[in-house]
């Protein structure tokens, strides 16, 4: 699936920062010198997976989160048009980098006895 114009601005502006992140995780992790002779690329990308997999995750938590709280407090039921409060659950994903768990927005009819998520209509009105 192709990402919005918007987003691809902001991952090519975003490319040059990654790059300048890598270099300092790279300082942090084995020093100025670099990594001893001994350490082999395999070394290298066992200790850089789990720092990946951690960055992923914050980076898409973060996203999502942030995201959500954007999201009204109340909206009206679908069906009914009851206003229904905000609630929050906990949530877990499996995205196309790895694992993520956070605190997913979703609203609750006590009416209609149904809950709903908003449509992007909603998130902006």
């Amino acid at each position: 699936m192709a990402i919005s114009k918007s987003v691809a601005q902001k991952q090519v502006s975003s490319l040059e920062s990654a790059k300048l992140m890598g270099n300092n995780l790279a300082r942090l992790v084995f020093g100025e010198n670099g990594p001893s002779t001994d350490v082999c690329l395999d070394d290298i990308e066992q200790t850089l997976d789990p720092i990946v997999k951690a960055m992923v995750g914050a980076f898409l938590t973060t996203s999502v989160e942030t995201q959500a709280g954007r999201l009204k407090e109340s909206l009206k039921c679908p069906t009914c048009e009851q206003p229904c409060t905000r609630q929050e659950r906990s949530s877990k994903i499996t995205a196309v980098q790895g694992k993520l768990s956070w605190e997913e927005p979703v609203y609750h009819c006590d009416d209609c006895q149904r809950s709903f998520f908003p449509s992007e209509v909603d998130a902006q009105d």
